[in-house]
């Protein structure tokens, strides 16, 4: 069996952020439900924390809507000092259930909102520890390769070959790999680490 790309590379996100005004519960119903919707359509699941006038907000899910996301939410009027606080692979989801859950005080129980559960100021910091951790596992860890499916195509757009050639990144020692599934791999090895001496004295 041929060589297969990987599947889409997910990543996690932790952020916090002051709000600029108190927020009621019938505002924040709305403004879950339309992150849900939002979350949904470009698979991103997670849980917003809302407490002393502040959000902490986990995502995850792709790397390209996580970045759009993030992109959105710097820019949003309604929050201020937004600051990322970890980022980092995932090789599972913990939030797949919901696209986005809530989390506040007691307060808000009492309107029976759809994915809530109460948080204490504690469970903030549990959530900030354990994205901390896994952000550092990442950074020791040597990162995943990434295969991406090439074609080859003349000067006319014409496709030169049905032969999927792959191209693989990530891997120690490689600055890029190039797998044809038919013909031999071309390896292009990294540029070294050290420069080289000129012995010559001409």
């Amino acid at each position: 069996m041929g060589l297969q790309p990987l599947a889409t590379a997910i990543e996690g996100l932790l952020y916090r952020s002051r709000i600029v005004n108190r927020i009621g519960p019938l505002h924040m119903f709305l403004l879950v439900e339309r992150a849900r919707l939002a979350n949904q359509a470009e698979g991103i699941t997670g849980q917003l924390i809302y407490l002393d006038h502040s959000f902490m907000e986990y995502l995850e899910g792709p790397v390209a809507a996580l970045d759009a996301l993030w992109r959105n939410l710097r820019q949003d009027p309604r929050h201020y000092d937004v600051e990322l606080l970890a980022r980092f692979p995932l090789t599972q989801r913990r939030c797949a259930s919901w696209p986005l859950m809530f989390s506040s005080n007691a307060y808000f129980q009492q309107y029976q909102m759809t994915g809530f559960s109460t948080v204490q100021p504690g469970d903030m910091d549990a959530l900030l520890e354990d994205c901390l951790l896994r952000q550092q596992a990442a950074a020791a860890a040597q990162p995943p390769a990434r295969f991406e499916c090439l074609e080859h195509r003349g000067e006319s757009g014409q496709r030169l070959s049905n032969n999927p050639v792959y191209k693989i990144e990530g891997i120690a020692g490689l600055s890029t790999a190039r797998i044809d599934v038919v013909n031999l791999p071309l390896v292009v090895p990294a540029p070294s680490a050290h420069r080289s001496t000129d012995l010559s004295t001409g």
